[in-house]
């Protein structure tokens, strides 16, 4: 498995714009749309966002011994 991007790995304009899809401020058109400038060396805008949605089946797990 790849490591994981964290935010210092995107452009801040690009979070700006994620941040305004997830709040419900741009649709996800309007973020594919607007992120589709920072897609680059064959990454698409769908790319992107996929990259920044989260991935809630790779959190931690507690350790069944955990008290």
């Amino acid at each position: 498995m790849p490591p994981r991007l964290t935010a210092q790995d995107f452009d801040q304009d690009l979070l700006i714009l994620f941040d305004a899809y997830v709040h419900g401020s741009l649709d996800r058109r309007g973020f594919l749309d607007k992120a589709q400038r920072f897609a680059k060396a064959g990454v698409t805008a769908a790319g992107l966002l996929a990259a920044l949605s989260p991935n809630f089946a790779a959190g931690q797990q507690v350790a069944k011994d955990d008290a």
